[in-house]
């Protein structure tokens, strides 16, 4: 799973892991999660062929950065940028040929008193 690829390769990052420690989480956020966390989800999924085969997928994800703090908020946005943008090789369990990174809105919630920045990641991998 991608997904699962994402997360850890995210988790490497000593800096990364420094701000989140293991609060990178994927599809589902706990209840009561402690600020800062990371929340992944897959976007869109399209499927590579070749005349012969299956080669791979294309992936969009979402990445939503959460935190109490805007400039804290931004500054692990930017960590998980520099992280993905432009990289290729072996995430996790999957081999990347390329990675896009996006940098996409950010806002307040007052209700949940927290800042969020999402980002977008796509992905091309030969996942099967």
């Amino acid at each position: 799973m991608v997904e699962n690829s994402i997360r850890t390769f995210a988790l490497q990052d000593a800096a990364i892991v420094a701000e989140i420690g293991a609060r990178f989480y994927v599809k589902k956020v706990p209840d009561n999660a402690e600020h800062p966390f990371v929340l992944l989800r897959s976007i869109d999924d399209d499927q590579l062929y070749t005349m012969t085969d299956f080669s791979g997928h294309i992936g969009l994800f979402q990445l939503d950065v959460f935190d109490i703090s805007q400039s804290a908020c931004e500054a692990l946005a930017e960590s998980l940028f520099s992280r993905f943008a432009g990289y290729s090789g072996v995430m996790g369990e999957v081999t990347v040929g390329y990675s896009f990174a996006e940098k996409k809105m950010g806002e307040w919630s007052p209700d949940d008193r927290h800042f969020r920045r999402v980002l977008e990641i796509r992905i091309a991998s030969n996942d099967r």
